[in-house]
């Protein structure tokens, strides 16, 4: 759904009458009710997905206690009514029609009720401008009374218009969460858990002391949560990057136990996929009934390929996760005859965890999974189609290699990193440098010859994200661009070899000696290019005597390497190289593997530095390699735990 920074009522737009008698505004004919707690009615969420479970109130005796039954009765007519409308333009009306009788209650059963009747997508162009203001007019009622809405009231406005993916504004977000943390005391896991979701799904981060609140509210509920609510829970809190402590974390885990039998197939990838953005291993034998669960999920029919990728995604990104083989087996078995529902997150998560988890995918599987994504990757370059993101796109690159590693017998089809490299082109600038990193590892691992292309757009990719990688990524981006003969030009040399001479103090000696001896191979490579262009510009003047030497350069991109010349790129290097030499050449021998080694005396030598004192650390390495590792036939518990 579209979003919008606020949505407020046009001041050209009277608001509606109903508006005005739910914000205080009463005519004479009917008396104000005094507003009192409001009992409120759960009710059972059986939906598959995490959404949250809305209910809407239809009980109002104790919002009335001092009204007529008939008054009563009226109020409940109406609230039944509104849950009654089939579209929103009827919800409105009948809102209008009972303006006079309108309460609080009944703008949340109608804000409840929304996201049921519309979705914003679907709303004609010519209405547009009716629901938003319908919408907003909701929204402004509803903050009219957040003194007076309880917690069950607060967390069902959130939902809705989480639900509705219309955005209410950061400003209504910040007073709804500020009404809700003044009622906390009352809210029961269900709320806790819905509140949230909704958050979650605005990206809306509140303050940590009121995250905090709701963390302990939360673990006082844990033992009377439903399994949607738990889901909600843990969802929401690992969706805003919010983590509990592990206590909390224990006492969840204990909780979603109690609850595995009625736990949504959905609920089921999105609690482990919580835990890994924890970082929280559970016990194993928390994963064994987990995983059993799942197994039992499975053979009943209850996953769709969708939620069995992000389930297997998630089992992926779990540290020290132990998933049954036979739960895997039949996630596999399902997903051959599945693959084409999966969108390209979807496929791309699949492979990801199947790869990262070290599980060998069937044959049937990996064949229809290569043939529906080189069918995605080549509708997304068509005239007028979206881009696929970058992240995915690395993400699936990615798996591909390891696959590769892991089972040699399934090579990737023809044309297949041919789309991917087609694809890839269209997002490189939006990639970030994480991703810029792998997609070049990617495609360097699997050997695929890119075209010019594909190296101009990622030379200028990655020059705009130098000054944000980290040392692993500019160590990756530089091996990268060696292997596949992307060759950059002086300035891309120049910020790389200076950002690598700031950040150098958090290099490992690996990074440095692969960053620094790539960085010498694509500076040497330059060189030549610009000789032996410079050589065939001369050549061409001399031919062509009134043709001047600057009409006869190539006009070619601003990071590539025709039409440069290396300038200072080379004495860089030599400082470099030299701060390289300083730093590693205090290190304890043992420090240095026999690869670091062999890769820094390669780049010192290049770059005209002393690499003499590597023969010691060469010969500590050699020492330490021939000594077989001892490891105890039956180690004590302790040394079992540190290993574990």
């Amino acid at each position: 759904a579209d979003s919008f920074s606020a949505l407020q009522v046009p001041s050209s737009v009277a608001p509606p009458a109903w508006f005005l008698r739910s914000s205080g505004e009463v005519s004479t004919s009917t008396p104000a009710p005094s507003v009192v707690r409001a009992k409120r009615q759960r009710c059972a969420c059986t939906a598959a997905s995490t959404e949250a479970c809305s209910s809407t109130v239809v009980s109002l005796e104790e919002w009335f206690p001092s009204s007529s039954p008939d008054t009563l009765k009226k109020a409940k007519k109406l609230t039944a009514a509104l849950v009654r409308s089939t579209s929103w333009q009827e919800l409105q009306e009948k809102l209008q029609q009972h303006h006079s009788t309108v309460n609080p209650i009944h703008i949340c059963a109608a804000l409840s009720c929304l996201p049921r009747l519309v979705s914003p997508q679907q709303v004609d162009p010519d209405d547009r401008f009716e629901f938003l203001n319908f919408y907003s007019t909701l929204l402004e009622a509803v903050e009219q009374h957040l003194p007076s809405l309880r917690a069950r009231e607060l967390s069902n406005v959130l939902c809705a218009a989480a639900k509705l993916g219309v955005y209410p504004g950061s400003g209504w977000l910040s007073r709804v969460v500020d009404a809700a943390e003044t009622r906390l005391w009352e809210h029961s896991g269900q709320d806790c858990g819905s509140t949230l979701w909704a958050l979650a799904r605005f990206s809306f981060h509140p303050n940590p002391d009121c995250m905090e609140a709701f963390l302990e509210q939360s673990e006082r509920q844990l033992g009377s949560m439903d399994a949607q609510a738990l889901a909600n829970l843990l969802w929401g809190l690992a969706r805003l990057d919010y983590r509990p402590r592990i206590a909390w974390l224990e006492s969840a885990a204990s909780a979603v136990l109690l609850n595995l039998p009625t736990l949504t197939a959905q609920g089921h990838a999105n609690i482990l996929w919580a835990y890994s953005r924890f970082g929280y291993c559970p016990p194993a034998a928390w994963q064994h009934a987990f995983w059993k669960s799942v197994h039992a999920s499975m053979l009943s029919g209850a996953f769709s390929a969708q939620e069995l990728s992000s389930l297997l995604f998630a089992a992926g990104k779990l540290p020290g996760s132990q998933p049954q083989p036979l739960a895997v087996e039949a996630a596999m078995q399902l997903l051959s005859g599945q693959v084409e529902q999966l969108d390209f997150a979807g496929s791309a998560n699949l492979a990801w965890g199947l790869a990262m988890a070290g599980h060998t995918p069937a044959r049937p599987l990996m064949s229809a999974w290569y043939r529906h994504t080189k069918r995605l990757m080549q509708q997304s370059i068509e005239p007028g189609s979206q881009p696929l993101e970058g992240k995915l796109l690395g993400n699936a690159l990615y798996a591909v290699c390891r696959l590769q590693r892991q089972c040699p017998t399934l090579p990737v089809p023809p044309g297949w990193l041919t789309a991917a490299a087609s694809a890839s082109v269209l997002c490189l600038d939006t990639m970030d440098s994480q991703a810029l990193a792998v997609v070049g590892m990617s495609f360097a691992k699997l050997q695929h010859k890119v075209d010019a292309l594909w190296k101009q757009a990622y030379a200028d990719a990655t020059y705009a994200h130098v000054s944000s990688m980290n040392p692993s990524e500019m160590s990756i981006v530089a091996c990268s661009m060696v292997r596949l003969r992307v060759q950059p030009n002086q300035e891309w040399l120049l910020m790389f070899a200076n950002r690598m001479r700031a950040t150098l103090h958090v290099f490992k000696p690996k990074e440095a000696a692969n960053a620094l001896l790539a960085l010498v191979k694509l500076d040497r490579t330059l060189t030549a290019a610009h000789k032996a262009q410079a050589v065939a510009v001369a050549r061409a003047a001399a031919a062509a005597p009134g043709r001047s030497l600057r009409q006869s350069g190539d006009h070619a991109s601003p990071r590539t390497s025709q039409g440069t010349a290396p300038g200072s790129v080379q004495e860089v290097l030599r400082l470099l190289g030299a701060e390289v030499q300083q730093q590693w050449s205090v290190l304890p021998a043992e420090k240095l593997t026999r690869m670091d080694i062999h890769i820094l005396r390669h780049a010192l030598h290049l770059t005209q530095q002393d690499a003499s004192w590597l023969e010691a650390a060469a010969a500590a390495a050699a020492a330490v390699s021939s000594i077989p590792a001892q490891i105890p036939a039956q180690p004590d518990a302790a040394t079992e735990a540190a290993q574990h």
